[in-house]
């Protein structure tokens, strides 16, 4: 089924009222209505999640007020750590969680097509950029990270600083940039991908002989550029604000060959214990107050009817990038995302 006749089907039955695994319509007040109409769900529901701590604690009362006889908790770790703990656990013959919400959005193509997720569609994912979401309605982006370059302007001066990804390779930066590690971090493989794509793997051995750091996650990156141990970062832009607000001297800069989006989906495990507390979650979610506490995160909601995070571009320059996701571009990564971590460790830590 193509994503235009199910996201089609979908709103048909909403209109006329079919039980097809839709989520409810929006309320007056951004409150879901509709799944009190078979009773509230209650109950045990296990989020397994890279979400930040304080956008959890946000989520949490605001769940507990909208269903309070659903009990939610909460498996906090990086994407990378969530999915090898949910695989393992498919592996040994079930797992507690029912909801995943982490950064990767390959490894949710896998889970799609291991048949592991319950598709479900709600009307707000139909304001979503129909590239966050998937063809058969098995997940939708629920918050959207955006990888960019950092620098501290001690370090480097601001005619200095690379303006596009490409130019981390030049010989002037020698010594000078770091970089997540894709091994470890989503959010890494997601940029190392578009990456490889679009330069190729010369590129990255030119990376290699520049001394590039790759070591650790987005937090790593920003230590070494705040404590000007690199000059220029390779970093989400939810840090580099984060670090902002907390007083830090470091910036950013769009790269103008295209910054990297990467969506954080929503998703139900299909064999879920309890689906409809699941589907409450996902409701608070993709509601209107749960937006805005992925953008309070200083992540961007994936529509354009909530502002970006302040200090952010606008929704339309992460859409309108030349790193663009296509679903055949999530099917060649999801098929090839082991080759691509063997062949990036051979060129990167030889």
């Amino acid at each position: 089924m193509t994503r235009r006749v199910f996201l089609a089907g979908a709103l048909a039955s909403v209109a006329l009222g079919c039980e097809v695994h839709l989520g409810p319509l929006e309320g007056a007040g951004g409150g879901a209505v509709g799944l009190e109409a078979e009773g509230a769900p209650r109950g045990e529901v296990w989020v397994y999640t890279s979400l930040y701590q304080p956008v959890i604690e946000e989520l949490t009362p605001l769940i507990a007020s909208r269903y309070p006889e659903v009990k939610v908790q909460w498996y906090r770790a990086g994407s990378e750590v969530v999915s090898r703990r949910l695989e393992s656990e498919l592996r040994a013959g079930g797992t507690a969680a029912d909801v995943l919400v982490t950064s990767d959005p390959f490894f949710y193509a896998k889970l799609g097509r291991e048949g592991r997720l319950r598709p479900y569609v709600t009307p707000a994912a139909l304001a979503v950029p129909r590239a966050w979401v998937d063809e058969e309605g098995r997940w939708v982006a629920c918050r959207v990270s955006t990888m960019v370059l950092a620098y501290h302007p001690e370090a480097i001066g601001e005619a200095e600083v690379p303006r596009t990804f490409e130019a981390l390779a030049e010989a002037r930066y020698r010594g000078r940039v770091a970089m997540g590690d894709p091994l470890a971090s989503g959010t890494m493989f997601t940029t190392v991908a578009f990456w490889q794509a679009r330069y190729g793997w010369s590129w990255f051995e030119a990376l290699r002989r520049n001394e590039v750091v790759a070591t650790g996650g987005n937090s790593a990156v920003m230590r070494r550029v705040e404590g000007k141990e690199s000059s220029v970062g390779v970093v989400l832009l939810e840090n580099v604000l984060a670090a902002q607000a907390e007083g830090s001297p470091v910036r950013y800069v769009l790269p103008e060959d295209g910054v990297v989006s990467i969506p954080g989906p929503v998703a139900l495990l299909a064999g879920s214990d309890n689906p409809r507390g699941a589907e409450a979650v996902w409701e608070v979610l993709m509601s209107p107050a749960g937006q805005a506490a992925m953008v309070r995160g200083r992540m961007h909601a994936p529509s354009r009817r909530v502002a970006a995070p302040p200090g952010a571009p606008g929704l339309e320059v992460l859409e309108g990038s030349a790193f663009g996701w296509t679903p055949e571009f999530l099917q060649a990564v999801e098929q090839e995302s082991g080759a691509i971590k063997t062949r990036y460790d051979a060129v990167m830590n030889r």
